[in-house]
C-alpha cells in the first residue's frame, strides 16, 4: 500500500506531542516513560477459558506494568472521558491486565494539537471492573466457539462447521459488491500517474 507523507505542520505538531509527554512539567507522565521499554510484546493464558491471549504494549513500564499512548483530539477532561467509551478502552485495560497478569494498565493521553498537553489517566474500579465483565463475557463466547469448531472438525459435518461461529458468514448466502464513494476514488487517484 501507499502512504501519505507528513507535511512539515503534521511533523511540528508530533514534535510538540512527544514535548508534552516528556515535559518536566508532566511528572506522572515521565515516571510512565523513564527507563521503559516500547513496542513490546505480550502473551499470556486466560485461566478460566484454556484461551491463549497476546497483546503488543506500548509502553512496558520500568516499575512493571503495560500503558498505553493515545492520542486525543478534544481536551483532557470530558472529551476523553467520552473517547473511553467511544472506543472501548475499558474492554482493552482488561484485556492487556488479563494477559500480562498485572493490575495497572495506565494512559498517557497527548492531546492531538499544537501546544498540546498530556496527562495520565486510568480507569477507577467502577469502570475497571466493567470492562472485566465485558471481557470475560468475550472470552466465554469465544470459548463456547472454538469447542464447537472443534467438535465440528472432529465429526467432518459442514453444517456444524458454520455453525460454530454465529455471526461469521453463516448467513450470508449472496456475493456482496463493494462500491467505494466518488471522494474515496478520487483520493486514491492522486497517487495513480
Amino acid at each position: 500500500g501507499h502512504k501519505e507523507q507528513l507535511s512539515a505542520n503534521d511533523i511540528a505538531m508530533i514534535e510538540e506531542m512527544c514535548a508534552a509527554a516528556k515535559s518536566p512539567a508532566n511528572k506522572m507522565c515521565r515516571t510512565l516513560l523513564d527507563g521503559a521499554q516500547f513496542e513490546t510484546v505480550a502473551e499470556g493464558l486466560d485461566y478460566e477459558t484454556g484461551i491463549g491471549l497476546r497483546c503488543k504494549i506500548d509502553i512496558w513500564t520500568a516499575e512493571g506494568f503495560p500503558a498505553d499512548l493515545k492520542s486525543h483530539s478534544g481536551d483532557l477532561g470530558d472529551s476523553w472521558d467520552r473517547a473511553i467509551m467511544d472506543y472501548g478502552y475499558h474492554f482493552q485495560s482488561a484485556f492487556y491486565r488479563r494477559c500480562t497478569s498485572t493490575d495497572r494498565f495506565p494512559f498517557l493521553v497527548v492531546q492531538k494539537s499544537h501546544q498540546p498537553d498530556a496527562m495520565v489517566a486510568e480507569l477507577d474500579d467502577e469502570e475497571a471492573a466493567l470492562g472485566e465483565k465485558v471481557l470475560c463475557a468475550a472470552l466465554d463466547r469465544f470459548a463456547v466457539c472454538v469447542e464447537n469448531h472443534n467438535k465440528a472438525l472432529e465429526s467432518g459435518d459442514q453444517d456444524l462447521i458454520s455453525a460454530a461461529w454465529p455471526g461469521v458468514g453463516a448467513s450470508q448466502s449472496t456475493h456482496r459488491v463493494t462500491r467505494f464513494p466518488k471522494w474515496f476514488y478520487d483520493k486514491e487517484l492522486r497517487y495513480v500517474t
